[in-house]
């Protein structure tokens, strides 16, 4: 069992269905979680050192330590792999520990010691304030209040932010300009003896994942259902490529009857008006909105089942192999919610899904889905498999897939935790390195209202994430999760339901024009900041 005890003017901001037990490199794994008197304990199943991962008003945890307005509220912090007992350990102690060890860690990953002193002496400071919370707390036996603790908590996440935005705003030049691929060339030159192929992703040993050519591309998804010339122009002045849903539910919504007409509408603008590159999918995704209701009936029925899904997929792919450059063909499955299957289902019409658009359109680039990266889910849904290891496994049965897209819905029903830049930026690297492919960053969004939501915040979120996501070199494109708010939705869009953009609609078309130009977005605040 792990107890933590949190500070005594902040035990009623905990919910237990926000607390999730985590192993190593951060996978969520199955546990019991209670909450009550100020203590939060977690039962997970087996004996070994486990953490916690909570999302949790994080201003409310550090009390008036840090009271500035540019400081996150709800955002999800995790602790360290710790022994299991029955001797409580300080919650906030605990958070503050594992957050340094996160800033040391990226610290000396991104080489950021030598070109950033100012970064490494604020990590320092995060460190020192660390260290003497410890002592006070004599190692974590007490001092559960400790105010040095709430302020080496706050100052840590203070400091990871600044050090993930500093890390993509030093990174993306380099990788505007090409100089970060030519070096990764070099060293892989020098390393293999042998020349690598032009213009290729470069993989490096011991590396942080795949290096791509080129600049990160910029993309947003449309709602088929919806089409205007002036929703058109916003997508043709922001994006470099037009990503559409391929809901089932949508597409055939009677057996064997297929609507295609609100796509076409789309896709055909897309590619004879605009000249813009058009993603689409999931064609397998089944969550409640997007399975249409007679394949329920088949939910049993595994041989049945996957012969519907080769057919759709064939049925979509045919028709759409002359206009779309990228697929994804599975969204979600290990997350088991609905349709629940075991682990070999769920490869099994991974696998049915992959091989099918690669035989129908040898062309396309073929990508899986990753639903909720962090793993949320995992703590709720029985028999749903962490979403890193089930992508590990989709490569380890053989499935040929030209990259993994994350998607990032934060701030919704079924979505993800808020994270801040630094736990964002962590989790693309370990996923770069685990699976030695490509990312796409898919599905971006958060409400403009609602929640402590509102229009401005949206936009500066939107301008932080991007600054993380665009600079990793293993990125292809960034996509956001809808152009416009939709009836009856959370209002994630980038254009309001009158047709008015949001001002994240404008920071989002002058990212992506300074990204045409060859140009760092936030060069104007590096150049401040230096």
């Amino acid at each position: 069992m792990l107890r933590f005890v949190l500070p005594q003017d902040a035990q009623s901001i905990v919910d237990p269905s926000r607390v999730r037990a985590v192993g190593a490199e951060d996978v969520v794994v199955p546990a019991e979680i209670r909450v009550a008197d100020g203590v939060i304990e977690v039962s997970p199943e087996g004996p070994e050192a486990r953490g916690i991962s909570i999302h949790v008003d994080a201003r409310a945890l550090v009390g008036e330590h840090r009271d500035d307005e540019g400081f996150l509220e709800e955002i999800s912090l995790s602790t360290c792999l710790l022994p299991q007992r029955d001797r409580p350990y300080s919650l906030v102690l605990e958070l503050a520990r594992r957050r340094v060890m996160l800033l040391l860690t990226k610290l000396e990953e991104w080489t950021l010691f030598e070109v950033d002193r100012v970064s490494s002496t604020r990590v320092a400071e995060a460190a020192q304030a660390f260290t003497r919370a410890l002592i006070e707390s004599r190692g974590g036996e007490n001092g559960h209040d400790d105010p040095l603790a709430r302020e080496a908590l706050g100052l840590a996440i203070e400091v990871g932010r600044e050090l993930a935005l500093q890390q993509g705003r030093s990174m993306l030049p380099g990788r505007l300009s090409g100089e970060v691929h030519a070096e990764a060339v070099a060293r892989y030159e020098k390393a293999q003896q042998e020349k690598a192929p032009p213009g290729a992703p470069v993989l490096l040993s011991g590396g942080t994942g795949v290096v791509l050519p080129g600049r990160p591309l910029v993309g947003c998804e449309v709602e088929p259902r919806v089409f205007s010339e002036g929703l058109g122009r916003v997508v043709q002045s922001s994006c470099d490529f037009l990503a559409t849903p391929m809901r089932w539910s949508d597409l055939e919504p009677q057996e064997g009857s297929y609507a295609f007409s609100s796509t076409d509408r789309w896709i055909e603008w897309a590619v004879r008006n605009a000249k813009l590159p058009v993603a689409a999918g999931p064609l397998i995704d089944f969550r409640p909105e997007r399975t249409p209701e007679w394949l329920e009936i088949w939910e049993n029925d595994h041989e049945t089942l996957r012969e519907l899904v080769a057919e759709h997929v064939k049925q979509v792919v045919t028709r759409y192999r002359r206009t779309v450059r990228r697929w994804s063909a599975t969204c979600g499955l290990p997350v088991n919610r609905h349709f629940p299957m075991d682990f070999e289902k769920m490869i099994d019409l991974t696998r049915i899904a992959v091989m099918l658009i690669r035989r129908l359109h040898p062309q396309a680039n073929v990508v899986v889905e990753v639903e909720q990266p962090w793993g949320e889910y995992v703590g709720e849904v029985a028999g749903s498999v962490a979403p890193l290891p089930f992508a590990e496994m989709t490569q380890q049965a053989g499935i040929q897939v030209d990259g993994f897209a994350l998607r990032l819905c934060i701030g919704q029903e079924s979505g993800s935790w808020n994270r801040d830049p630094m736990e964002l930026s962590a989790m693309l690297d370990r996923y770069a390195v685990n699976l030695e492919r490509p990312l796409l960053v898919t599905a971006v969004g958060v409400p403009s209202d609602g929640d402590g939501w509102s229009e401005q915040r949206q936009s500066d979120w939107l301008e932080d994430v991007m600054g993380v996501v665009l600079a990793k070199p293993y990125v292809h494109s960034f996509c956001w999760q809808t152009l416009y708010d939709a009836e009856n939705a959370p209002p994630v869009g980038l254009v309001t339901k009158t047709g008015t953009p949001k001002p994240s609609a404008e920071r989002f078309g002058e990212i992506r024009r300074a990204l045409r130009e060859g140009r760092s977005p936030w060069a104007e605040v590096q150049a401040a900041s230096a």
